[in-house]
């Protein structure tokens, strides 16, 4: 069931993140990604990497204001682009990420609903623990909230045998003290010092 893995997931976090009290989860699959670039009038990103063999317009160095269909491409594509590593496919999720951000946040001044309207949009399709004065007051906060970007862990990536398919994946071993960092920066959260 998808709310038994959201729920795990928010678990997951939770424990990476300290104990860190999580108070829900909204999440849409991938196959929504063209309806959220539509309903955001769509996004413009530089092309770090090479997509003509799925679009003939999507060139390295192209700055596009990526199609539906582009902007599915863009965040999904992976083993034949670039260096195929998801971790390079994440920041390109990343970069459509911030754009979306900004070109949300740019029509606020003459579409102060286009927030709801997302949020109307998916209200079928996505999977979620929030009820509406949750969401509402989530879309309040988004109008005055700081945003301080995205934040990232420091860590090392090693290659290892996954034991549930016996190949070479890489993995991610996050540093401890990166945590502790970000989260004081991002929740004003200082360590304890009794512990």
């Amino acid at each position: 069931k998808p709310e038994q893995n959201d729920e795990i997931t928010m678990g997951c976090v939770s424990d990476l993140l300290g104990g860190l009290e999580i108070d829900g989860y909204y999440t849409l699959g991938v196959d929504c990604i063209p309806k959220l670039n539509h309903v955001a009038g769509g996004v413009t990103v530089t092309l770090e990497d090479d997509f003509t063999n799925k679009d003939p317009a999507m060139k390295k160095g192209a700055t596009l204001h990526l199609t539906d269909e582009q902007a599915y491409i863009y965040i999904r594509s992976r083993m034949d682009v670039g260096d195929g590593e998801n971790t390079s496919r994440m920041s390109r999720q990343r970069t459509y990420l911030l754009a979306y951000y900004d070109s949300v946040w740019s029509q606020l001044s003459e579409r102060p609903g286009i927030v709801n309207d997302l949020y109307k949009e998916f209200m079928g399709v996505a999977d979620t623990s929030l009820n509406g004065s949750d969401v509402s007051r989530l879309i309040n906060s988004f109008m005055t909230f700081e945003n301080k970007g995205i934040k990232s862990f420091d860590g090392k990536h090693i290659l290892k045998i996954s034991e549930a398919d016996g190949l070479e994946h890489t993995q991610f071993l996050i540093d401890n003290g990166s945590i502790l960092s970000v989260m004081t920066e991002v929740f004003g959260l200082e360590p304890d010092e009794d512990r």
